[in-house]
């Protein structure tokens, strides 16, 4: 009889960097929307139970899944300093890798612990709005409102795939074609109504942080203030 923490499945004995490759996997899979231990069991060929030696439930698990994809966007993080490149190149990265695992990119916005290359990630963007030219409190107040805007954006932008069962979020309108909007009672909404049908998750995303580097850009001062934008 195999033993509870071995996979006959061909993946030997498990340990914790199998178990988050095959959730991975399961995230990566459009039918999949949430990671549960027992089809996680089936994608590794070992009991369901085995899972739990390494992880004691689902957050734990959700916090080295998301750990592992921070990481990857670490390790392809622009090398240099110019600002407004590394924080669109790193918001684009972020969005990119979440989407492509939406269940696990929805569990973003949790109350959860913050690993070595999420501080990492932080770190990085500090130093981007310091060679922008930023400092004290005007720096913090930037890193709010990208760090705040990035991650909860995405986190609900694979809420809406997860629950839309859209293989693109990009084809997810940002109001769905079913409200009822009257020229009566939502007068601007039916001026802009042509404008408003072209946004979608995707482009919305971009847009608000080409807005945010903008701002960035416009603020900076000292050196920094003779790169062009």
């Amino acid at each position: 009889m195999n033993s509870p923490t071995s996979a006959p499945g061909g993946y030997g004995r498990l340990d914790r960097e199998l178990i988050i490759d095959a959730s991975l996997r399961l995230a990566s899979r459009g039918s999949d929307t949430e990671i549960r231990f027992r089809k996680l069991g089936e994608e590794l060929g070992a009991d369901p139970t085995a899972v739990y030696r390494h992880f004691r439930n689902k957050h734990a698990l959700m916090t080295a899944l998301i750990e592992r994809l921070l990481d990857d966007v670490a390790a392809s993080l622009p090398p240099g300093d110019d600002p407004a490149t590394f924080l669109e190149v790193s918001a684009d990265l972020l969005f990119d890798v979440f989407l492509r695992h939406p269940a696990v990119g929805i569990h973003l916005a949790d109350n959860r612990v913050v690993g070595p290359s999420e501080l990492l990630l932080a770190e990085r963007i500090l130093h981007s709005l310091e060679s922008a030219g930023l400092s004290g409190q005007q720096l913090i107040d930037h890193y709010a409102v990208y760090s705040g805007f990035v991650l909860p954006y995405i986190a609900n932008a694979c809420r809406v795939r997860v629950a839309t069962g859209s293989e693109a979020i990009g084809d997810v309108a940002w109001i769905a074609e079913s409200a009822e909007v009257t020229a009566g009672a939502h007068p601007l909404l039916t001026r802009y109504s042509e404008q408003i049908a072209e946004m979608d998750f995707a482009s919305t995303y971009r847009k608000g942080v080409n807005v945010i580097v903008r701002s960035v850009l416009a603020d900076r001062s000292g050196p920094a203030a003779r790169m062009d934008p």
